[in-house]
């Protein structure tokens, strides 16, 4: 069995659709043994008896401990960007926002808005590419 930690916030929508894709995804391999790290303060130490980890990053903190403990992991949260930094599974956004210019410049729109949150990797990234 491969032990796999998880630290997804899921008091949102997408948090908690992100966990059921993980927990399908385990379920389908059969030899995935999931951890919850949601109650957990994460250190290397504590990580170390992990095969991997999938965690939606929120801090340099954290990511610090995930490097630190040597286990494979992906922030599948797109906060960790920087050199250096844990491996991101994200979307693309730049083309998400194409995609909804697109869509309304095909039908015909032709005064359009992007209204996003500031300051939000995601959200920024969209609205540039629309």
């Amino acid at each position: 069995m491969k032990n796999i930690a998880v630290m997804i916030e899921t008091s949102r929508a997408y948090g908690r659709t992100l966990m059921e894709g993980i927990a399908a995804h385990a379920q389908k391999a059969g030899d995935w043994k999931l951890r919850s790290l949601a109650d957990e303060r994460v250190t290397a130490a504590r990580l170390a008896k992990d095969d991997g980890i999938i965690i939606r990053l929120g801090d340099r903190r954290t990511e610090r401990a995930i490097i630190e403990s040597g286990v494979p992991a992906v922030d599948v949260y797109g906060y960790s960007t920087r050199p250096g930094g844990l491996p991101v599974a994200d979307g693309d956004h730049e083309r998400t926002g194409e995609l909804a210019a697109e869509f309304f410049l095909g039908r015909g729109f032709v005064h359009l808005a992007w209204c996003g949150i500031d300051g939000l990797s995601f959200s920024d990234r969209r609205g540039e590419g629309f």
